[in-house]
């Protein structure tokens, strides 16, 4: 069985062009926050962006 759901990116906050994470739409996004380089002492967990090449932070607060 198949399930599909309309879906948003979180987009890189270095180039705002790549697209970093795909959540499902109905998700509410205040509590995920997406850092930049120079900022990465408050993330959580990291991804490379496709596009830049930068090291993304990211935390999510529960």
């Amino acid at each position: 069985m198949e399930h599909r759901h309309k879906l948003r990116n979180i987009l890189c906050p270095v180039c705002i062009r790549g697209k970093l994470l795909h959540v499902v739409a109905k998700m509410d996004l205040i509590g995920v926050n997406t850092y930049p380089p120079s900022q990465s002492l408050r993330a959580e967990l990291f991804v490379k962006c496709p596009k830049c090449k930068n090291q993304i932070g990211i935390s999510i607060k529960h």
